[in-house]
């Protein structure tokens, strides 16, 4: 399992860090980083551990010599 940018304390204080970079407000540069998702939100420690759970489980046997990437298709962070 390969976990992207979680959403949390570090990633939101690297939001932060960002907006403040640029003259943005934080909400504003938080949907420039959702809207980067073909989630349209960012991946949180429950998407992670679902998908651990799912891979773990009967219902994931068959899922041999993969790498699951838990990240909603990121497609820049910039």
């Amino acid at each position: 399992v390969l976990p992207g940018a979680t959403d949390g304390p570090r990633l939101r204080a690297v939001i932060a860090a960002k907006a403040q970079a640029v003259g943005k407000r934080v909400e504003d540069m938080t949907r420039t980083y959702e809207g980067m998702s073909s989630l349209g939100r960012m991946v949180t420690a429950e998407d992670v551990a679902n998908t651990v759970l799912f891979a773990s489980s009967a219902a994931g046997g068959s899922v041999t010599g993969q790498a699951l990437a838990v990240d909603g298709h990121i497609q820049a962070l910039s």
